[in-house]
């Protein structure tokens, strides 16, 4: 631990450097996912303006035709895998960061050819990636606790995907409903209130079982 810090970095707990293993050996020995983690470059964060608001997208690993990025899902009530992976990608919107993310990789051509990429990199092989149009991103999951499953799909940055067009919907009304907000209180130094209409209570407010808990019962 001593020496890591001295190097700005954190020791894994033993158990966790050994999970990463086995993952890692999962990753590989699937034959459709033993190249989403390599010929790449991880940890590539890219920032650029929306609604004049400040974007960042920090890819996991980013490749010529696309990004991976890795996940962890915990499964206790040992469900299927992949069920248990679509309900987080519903519960935790990870479609909506998966939006994001191919959203920032589309801006990468301009920026390459602007010049506007800092830090160490080969340029030539960015220049590859903004040549290629066509890209995708892949998530990659991998359970938490139990057997080291992996499991995986490609969203495809496409206008007739809704997996993709509706995620940067929902962003963009964040967005805006983010800068009205700011607009409305003035910036960051009053509290943002919530002033809803305040108004009675209606039977169509409460969940559906209360109607199968109480209301059906009498």
């Amino acid at each position: 631990n001593a020496a890591a810090a001295k190097v700005g970095k954190e020791s894994l707990h033993g158990d966790d450097y050994d999970r990463a293993e086995v993952a890692a050996e999962m990753i590989h020995a699937h034959p459709q996912l033993d190249g989403a983690f390599t010929n790449g470059v991880p940890e590539v964060s890219i920032f650029f303006e929306l609604f004049g608001i400040r974007q960042k997208v920090r890819i996991d690993y980013l490749k010529i035709r696309g990004f991976g990025d890795l996940k962890t899902a915990a499964n206790e009530k040992r469900r299927p895998f992949g069920f248990v992976c679509t309900n987080a990608i519903n519960d935790y919107r990870i479609d909506m960061s998966m939006a994001h993310y191919c959203r920032g990789r589309s801006l990468l051509p301009a920026m390459i050819a602007d010049g506007l990429v800092y830090g160490d990199h080969d340029a030539e092989w960015l220049k590859k990636v903004a040549a290629s149009k066509t890209f995708a991103a892949q998530l990659v999951f991998i359970q938490k606790s139990g057997a080291p499953l992996v499991w995986s799909r490609v969203i495809t940055p496409h206008p007739d995907n809704p997996l993709y067009t509706i995620p940067l919907q929902h962003i963009d009304e964040g967005l805006l409903n983010y800068k009205n907000a700011i607009e409305r209180f003035g910036g960051f130094k009053k509290m943002w209130t919530d002033d809803a209409d305040v108004s009675e209570l209606d039977p169509s407010d409460m969940p559906a079982r209360y109607h199968f808990d109480h209301v059906a019962k009498k």
